[in-house]
Parts: C-alpha cells; sequence; structure tokens
C-alpha cells in the first residue's frame, strides 16, 4: 500500500515537470514579473542581466538587449507588483557606478498603468551621452572655421589690448584712490553699522510689543472687514426693499392715486372747518364775557339764539339745559 501510494506521488511529480517543462514560455512572465520593452537609440553598453532601477532601488532585470534596423529594442521585467509603470512612463541608460556598469532607470508617470508587453517609445527614452559621437561633432564644427577671419579678429583683439597699456596706469591709479576712500570712510562705515545694530537691538527688545501691535491691528481688520459686510448686508437689503416698494407703487398706482386726492380734499374741508371754528370762538369771546356779565346781575334771563331750535322742539334739550331756566 505504502509503495502504491510513492508510485502515485512520483507519477504526479512527474507529471508537474513535465508540464513545467513544455509551458515554459506561458509560466515565466507569471514567476518573472511583467514584462515590458523599451526603445533606445543606441545600446549605450546595456547587457542582459543589467539591473532596473526606481528612484535607486532594483525592481527587475534586463532580460535581453536586441538590435533593430536604426534603434534598440531592450526588453525587461519589473518584479515589484505593487508598482505602478503609468502610461507616460519614461526610461533611460545611465551608469550603476564608476567601473562602467549600466542600468535601465525607469521614471513612471501619468495616469493609468502599461499591460504587460508593452513597448515605452523611443520620444520617451534616453540613451547615455556617446563621446565618440560628440568627439565627431566638434570635429565638424572645427572644420568648418574660416581660420582667416579667426586669424584677423585675434589680430584686432591684439591690437586694441596694446592701444589700452598706456591708459592701465591710470586705471590703477584711479582703483588706488578709491581704495583710498574707502579706507578713510572706515571710521564712519563702522559708526552707521554700530547704529544700525543698536536699532536691530532696539527692536528685538520690543518684539512682543511690536507682535502686539500687529495682533491688534489684526483683530481692528478683522472687526472693519466684519462691519463691511454688515454694511454690505444692510444696503443689499434696502435696495431690495426699495425695489419692491416701488414695484408696489407701479402695481397700485391706479388705485393709490384717487384714495390720496380725495385725501387731500378731506384733510382741506377739515382745514376751513377748523378755520372757521377758530374764527367763530374767537367771536363769541366778547358775547360770552357780556352774558356772564348780565348773569351775575339779574336774577333771570332770556336769550334768543339764531339758527337754534326751541328747547320743546328738541327731545331732551330742556334737561340739558335746566328745566326753570328761561
Amino acid at each position: 500500500m505504502n509503495d502504491s501510494r510513492l508510485g502515485v506521488v512520483g507519477s504526479l511529480l512527474i507529471a508537474v515537470v513535465v508540464l513545467f517543462s513544455l509551458s515554459g514560455d506561458a509560466i515565466s512572465p507569471l514567476l518573472a514579473g511583467r514584462g515590458l520593452h523599451a526603445v533606445f537609440s543606441e545600446a549605450g553598453g546595456l547587457v542582459e542581466g543589467d539591473p532596473v532601477v526606481v528612484s535607486g532601488m532594483t525592481v527587475g532585470r534586463v532580460e535581453d538587449v536586441e538590435l533593430r534596423d536604426t534603434d534598440v529594442l531592450v526588453s525587461f521585467t519589473v518584479d515589484e507588483p505593487d508598482l505602478r509603470v503609468g502610461e507616460g512612463s519614461t526610461a533611460a541608460i545611465k551608469a550603476q557606478s564608476a567601473l562602467g556598469e549600466k542600468a535601465l532607470s525607469l521614471a513612471p508617470a501619468g495616469p493609468g498603468e502599461l499591460p504587460n508587453d508593452a513597448q515605452i517609445p523611443l520620444s520617451r527614452t534616453i540613451a547615455p551621452y556617446d563621446v565618440t559621437q560628440a568627439l565627431q561633432s566638434l570635429t565638424d564644427t572645427t572644420s568648418r572655421l574660416d581660420t582667416d577671419r579667426l586669424t584677423t579678429a585675434l589680430t584686432a583683439v591684439a591690437d586694441t589690448l596694446d592701444g589700452t597699456a598706456r591708459s592701465a596706469p591710470q586705471a590703477l591709479s584711479g582703483l588706488r584712490r578709491l581704495a583710498e576712500s574707502v579706507n578713510a570712510r572706515d571710521a564712519e562705515l563702522r559708526s552707521l553699522l554700530e547704529h544700525a545694530r543698536a536699532t536691530t537691538e532696539v527692536l528685538a527688545g520690543h518684539q512682543q510689543d511690536l507682535r502686539a501691535i500687529f495682533d491688534q491691528g489684526t483683530a481692528l481688520l478683522t472687526a472693519l472687514n466684519q462691519r463691511q459686510a454688515a454694511i454690505e448686508r444692510l444696503l443689499a437689503d434696502l435696495t431690495t426693499t426699495a425695489d419692491q416698494l416701488d414695484a408696489l407703487a407701479r402695481e397700485n398706482d391706479a388705485q393709490l392715486r384717487p384714495a390720496l386726492t380725495e385725501l387731500r380734499s378731506a384733510v382741506a374741508i377739515l382745514r376751513d372747518n377748523r378755520d372757521q371754528l377758530t374764527a367763530a370762538l374767537h367771536e363769541a369771546v366778547p358775547m360770552l364775557r357780556t352774558l356772564g356779565e348780565v348773569l351775575s346781575t339779574m336774577p333771570a334771563l332770556d336769550a334768543f339764539f339764531a339758527n337754534i331750535p326751541p328747547t320743546n322742539a328738541v327731545p331732551g334739550l330742556q334737561d340739558l339745559l335746566g328745566r326753570g331756566t328761561r
């Protein structure tokens, strides 16, 4: 029984080994990480097995460097599962050490994430500096120089400098006088610096007072800002109220205008009546004074008032005036 189980287990192990052997190309990306590509104008010494770094940290390795028609295709893997390589990522070949070891520097950028087997184009890659190409460019540039014009320019410069030989002592003498003047003012400069230092010390000693003044000024400005905001809100409310009253007056103008006219007429009538009553009272004063004098001297009085009905014609008038009075 034990031999049978051992045989089954051995058979399964052999099957797994055969499966890995036959499907290594499909499984290796899963084991090795994400596979990406980058196109460079030149390899710059980068070889298979060199590290792939992001911010100085190794995150993968170079798997292959393939020469194409006019550029180089570098295939590499990224082993960090949490590293997001955006759609705008760039790549560069940089020196890893002073011994000439190279590394593929990856700079993740952009939105999204590059899918497996994606390619970073030539526009987003940087090849290492080529000294040979730089020397070749220097040779081409120097070969196009006009030596005759260069000789003429150098001769003109030499002649100009030769003419300034006589004025050089004067310039040096001027510099010497300037130095003497600065040296003579050294005491004044020292005094100025001392006063500046004293002023700085005074300001430093009143730092708390200045800070309190600034704080109070800040509080004052805050209060002013609040009052300004309140006044602005009040003006806005008053403007709205005025607009509403104006609209109300325009809407009810047909009804309010006749009412106001009648009110003015009633006021005018009341004013006329007030004036007439005032005049009547003014004229009645002498009569009332005379009537009082007569009543005070006589036991009885008969009086006739025009336009006033007799007392027996108005019910209750006798009670009001007195029954025994004639």
